[in-house]
């Protein structure tokens, strides 16, 4: 298969896309979104937290957890 170099130079990366519908990395948007996407692969099973994120989450929730 052949590729068109002209056609493939004006494709944009990934990256390029995020950045022009969720904001550049570090913007209050991509922010928001970069959580969005970290909660639905939480809840679908496909990644683990560490446990200084479930304590974070469960303190702003008002939970206390110890170890005994």
């Amino acid at each position: 298969m052949k590729f068109n170099e002209e056609t493939l130079s004006k494709l944009k990366r990934a990256d390029e896309h995020f950045d022009e519908r969720y904001g550049k990395l570090g913007t209050p948007s991509r922010i928001v979104f970069e959580k969005r996407e970290y909660i639905a692969l939480l809840e679908k099973g496909e990644t683990d937290m560490q446990l200084s994120t479930f304590l974070n989450i469960s303190q702003a929730l008002g939970l206390k957890f110890s170890l005994v």
